[in-house]
């Protein structure tokens, strides 16, 4: 049996299930959903849920910050601007070399996205990159400039990432399992 919390949303259309650094398992649903669907979800769910928490008790600490990522308004406050730093000496950096113009760049308390990109060309950021590894960061500021281009998941879109980050489709990977 998976122990978790959950809470009801009228913003949500559909169930979500958010494992935190920490361990622990918050399931978000529409309000109208019933608990015994809740609970069916989660049951189905169990592998992926076990799967995570597990890979979170693998992960080394990072040194001065063990439970990294866990989403309160307080990391977010502590960790914004060195985010911010991180993100737009990166982002000048790779559009550069892509030749692309970007517009603001922000960063958020994102718990569902790492980055995204508007098509006018404003990057956002979880401000949880400053914890990923500098490759996991590079990746990440190179898919959001890309999209700059090419606002898509296209080969082109693909084949552009490829040009500084060769082996995105590993790191990829790794991003997603975090």
């Amino acid at each position: 049996m998976i122990d978790y919390t959950f809470t009801r949303s009228a913003r949500v259309r559909h169930m979500r299930i958010t494992v935190y650094p920490t361990g622990s398992v918050k399931v978000t649903a529409p309000r109208l959903i019933p608990e015994f669907i809740i609970r069916r979800f989660v049951a189905s769910k169990a592998d992926w849920i076990s799967k995570k928490v597990e890979q979170f008790k693998s992960r080394p600490p990072t040194p001065d910050h063990p439970q990294w990522g866990t989403g309160t308004r307080r990391e977010y406050m502590k960790f914004k601007d060195a985010a911010y730093e991180l993100a737009t000496g990166k982002v000048a950096y790779f559009s550069e070399k892509y030749a692309v113009k970007y517009g603001a760049i922000t960063i958020r308390n994102q718990k569902s996205r790492w980055g995204s990109c508007t098509k006018e060309g404003n990057l956002s950021f979880s401000y949880r990159m400053i914890f990923l590894p500098p490759e996991l960061q590079d990746y990440l500021v190179v898919h959001e400039v890309c999209h700059i281009k090419e606002l898509n998941h296209s080969k082109t879109f693909w084949d552009l990432v490829k040009q500084e980050v060769s082996n995105y489709a590993v790191l990829r990977k790794r991003l997603r399992g975090i």
